[in-house]
């Protein structure tokens, strides 16, 4: 399964497991995310499409809900990168520096603050377009999409 195999969230987790502390290039953290995070999206989003009693045409809406899942996951791991860099620990719940600490590289250390903001709003356009063009009318994934973007946690 290319959403949770080889190819998908164990791929990503294989990524990055070895890594600690990790250095990685900008295509290998943005395949880090989309193997992660947006199978993991990807994979739920689909389930809904397939138990729909309502849908129709599901093999495309499949195709198209998946990579709006791999857009939204990498504007979350984006944003996620953006928050440990911005916030300060006691919004985010987290330390804010453990990446820093743990010498991880992040996107935002690789593109820089401004092209990270950029990146992550570049990546939830281009998922809100993949639904516009697959004539998915859904309110609720526009909400999540603009929530990815807006959070501060």
């Amino acid at each position: 399964n290319t959403t949770i195999g080889t190819d998908g969230m164990n791929g990503g987790q294989a990524l990055e497991f070895p890594r600690t502390p990790y250095t990685m290039d900008l295509a290998t953290i943005k395949r880090l995310y989309h193997l992660k995070t947006g199978c993991l999206l990807a994979a739920g989003l689909k389930m809904a499409v397939m138990a729909s009693p309502t849908l129709t045409n599901k093999t495309a809406l499949c195709q198209a809900i998946h990579q709006y899942g791999q857009h939204i996951g990498i504007a979350f791991q984006i944003q996620d990168d953006l928050l440990e860099y911005e916030q300060h620990s006691t919004t985010l719940g987290k330390s804010n520096q453990s990446d820093h600490q743990n010498r991880r590289t992040t996107y935002v250390t690789l593109v820089g603050l401004q092209q990270a903001k950029a990146d992550v709003i570049h990546f939830a356009s281009n998922a809100k377009a993949i639904l516009a063009h697959a004539g998915l009318n859904a309110p609720q994934l526009l909400q999540l999409t603009d929530y990815i973007v807006q959070r501060k946690k």
